[in-house]
């Protein structure tokens, strides 16, 4: 099965705050939603790896077991 959450409609600082959002918790039971979960994050462009990173350190600490980025194409 694959649950994604597909955003391309927005910014990527909203972007971003939708994962975090969805990531932050406040029980035990709910910060272990991705325990043991390969992540794949696509993003259609990275400048800094910033928005990739912020991310994956979001979906780690939700307890996913490893995170994956992918970027279509790269900003000098």
């Amino acid at each position: 099965r694959a649950d994604t959450i597909q955003n391309a409609e927005y910014e990527r600082s909203e972007a971003c705050a939708i994962v975090t959002a969805l990531t932050n918790t406040d029980s035990a039971a709910e910060a272990n939603a991705l325990a043991g979960v390969r992540v794949m994050i696509i993003d259609d462009v990275s400048t800094t790896g910033a928005t990739l990173d912020a991310c994956a350190q979001a979906v780690l600490k939700a307890g996913a077991a490893s995170v994956m980025g992918l970027t279509l194409a790269r900003t000098p």
